[in-house]
């Protein structure tokens, strides 16, 4: 469950030097610290839900559009993703188990504003 206030101007997760997200929740697999996989589930200021790319900062971080601007500010949305699928399809391989949960709303790349706020994040198996 996430709502997002503002969105980073000019947020693209897919240019390093704006690589800003409103909103974003990290799923981390375990593996080695700092070389672990994840996936980010985005909240995008500029590109259009269901993207999937790859970090501009690494090649072990998975990002997927869920949300974008066209979607209402201010109001709380509940989503109900498939990490294993998910996780299959981008990495091409079965997930190693979920180590951690992270969640991050940026602005740093862009130098503008973002703000989110973030409700139950739950993991269950099917």
């Amino acid at each position: 469950k996430w709502r997002v206030h503002k969105l980073p101007e000019g947020g693209d997760e897919t240019v390093k030097s704006k690589n800003d997200s409103g909103a974003g929740i990290y799923v981390i697999f375990k593996g080695q610290f700092r070389l672990n996989t994840v996936i980010k589930y985005v909240w995008s200021s500029t590109l259009p839900k269901g993207t999937s790319t790859f970090s501009r900062y690494n090649g072990r971080t998975a990002i997927i559009v869920l949300r974008n601007a066209s979607d209402s500010t201010g109001t709380w949305f509940t989503e109900k993703v498939n990490v294993y699928k998910d996780y299959e399809r981008v990495f091409g391989k079965i997930p190693p188990v979920v180590e951690g949960i992270g969640i991050l709303s940026d602005a740093d790349n862009t130098k503008t504003e973002a703000a989110a706020d973030y409700g139950e994040i739950r993991i269950m198996e099917n």
